[in-house]
């Protein structure tokens, strides 16, 4: 048997419906709104008669007619062979909308609702599919009531400027700031997607993070650096600077004049890298790799990637394939590992990565699933600052020697 306050649970629930905003949206005539307060047995009516009188008493009160507006009480007779005839709540009704939201305490909320939609349908320039946006997500717009009308303001002038080369602090909208765009970036996202032209959105980039907005919609960003070393000084335009950092766009635009480029995940180790003729070292940045898979110009290096012989390891390494088939591994084979065997350390169980990977060399491969498997004992790891200096300098020495032969 439902209390009034069950009573506006329910209803508090209906509100947030898709079926009751569907239905207001139409402008169709309000159909009743009904809740079923469920009826009592003979037997419960008997032994609890006073609490069920005492429940019938305060439905009514919080009722319509005791209130001038909210839910008409549905009774049904019922004769009971002890009680006689008796007449049980059944239903709590809503003839109109408005004894709807009054009974809830959204008047106010439909109110701004409509108002939205109206000022939408005043000052967009594509009202059509924003309303049409509202009536699929009436509660976050109500939510958003405060800064809605800047939202089309901003909307606005994206259509009427798409794709621009700009960074947000560059865009003169009036009385729009660059804080204001990176507060409501999710909202415009939703609604620039239905109304700007597809050229004018990249499709590829679909989260906010990494400048995913700014990604999107063709603007200018913080892009990731990349930080790289020149190992062989006549490489540099400026001899005196070898160790660089260019955001991820210029560097995948350049063509260095080398032949080799290592790749390492860890910094030190790309600090440290031994000077060596014709190449140069890339801070890789584990699955940051992605920040450079357009960069054509490595495609025609050889290239070498370095990466910890473990679970994530080989995944990275599997990712940089994908970007760049020709990559080979350095320092991830078997024989390394088991130089360093004292060295060891332990992958925690609920980070290692346990999938398929594919872009790995046979030999690659099987050291992966024996790593998965635990063959060298419980989740093995060797991470890359763990190798000796000497054992990667000699081996260094041996590609460079390698490269001298005709």
């Amino acid at each position: 048997m439902l209390t009034p306050d069950q009573i506006k649970e329910k209803c508090l629930r209906i509100w947030q419906s898709d079926g009751f905003w569907r239905e207001v949206s139409c402008a169709l005539e309000f159909t009743p709104i009904s809740i079923s307060l469920g009826k009592p047995s003979p037997r419960e009516l008997l032994e609890r008669f006073p609490d069920v009188s005492a429940w019938s008493r305060s439905l009514q009160t919080a009722s319509k007619a005791a209130k001038g507006y909210g839910y008409v009480i549905r009774f049904t007779e019922s004769a009971h062979r002890q009680l006689g005839q008796q007449q049980i709540p059944t239903s709590a009704e809503f003839e109109t909308l408005d004894d709807f939201l009054r009974f809830t305490g959204k008047t106010k909320d439909f109110s701004t609702y409509q108002g939205l939609m109206e000022v939408t349908r005043e000052t967009a320039l594509a009202p059509d599919q924003i309303t049409e946006w509202i009536k699929g997500h009436p509660l976050k717009t109500i939510d958003a009531a405060t800064v809605w009308p800047r939202i089309i303001v901003a909307c606005n002038n994206f259509m009427e400027n798409p794709s621009r080369n700009l960074y947000l602090r560059q865009l003169d909208i009036p009385g729009i700031d660059t804080k204001f765009i990176e507060n409501n970036k999710a909202l415009l996202r939703d609604l620039l997607d239905i109304i700007l032209p597809t050229k004018a959105i990249n499709h590829a980039v679909s989260g906010l993070a990494g400048s995913g907005f700014e990604r999107r919609y063709g603007l200018k960003h913080d892009e990731t650096l990349i930080r790289f070393r020149i190992l062989d000084k006549s490489l540099s335009p400026w001899p005196s600077a070898t160790d660089m950092s260019l955001p991820a766009s210029e560097f995948c635009s350049l063509d260095l004049p080398c032949e080799r480029v290592f790749f390492t995940e860890n910094k030190i180790n790309a600090l440290s890298f031994p000077e060596h003729e014709g190449a140069i070292v890339v801070f890789g940045g584990g699955y940051g790799v992605s920040a450079i898979k357009n960069a054509e110009w490595l495609k025609k290096r050889e290239l070498w990637y370095w990466g910890d012989i473990d679970t994530h390891g080989f995944s990275i390494l599997s990712q940089f394939r994908a970007y760049f088939p020709g990559a080979k591994s350095l320092f991830m084979d078997h024989a390394t590992l088991i130089a360093f065997k004292p060295l060891w350390g332990k992958e925690e169980d609920q980070k290692r990565c346990m999938s398929n990977v594919p872009n790995l060399t046979e030999s690659e491969g099987k050291l992966y699933r024996a790593l998965q498997q635990n063959v060298y004992g419980q989740n093995v790891r060797l991470e890359q600052e763990q190798i000796g200096f000497s054992y990667v300098t000699a081996t260094l020495s041996k590609l460079y020697r390698k490269r001298k032969l005709p």
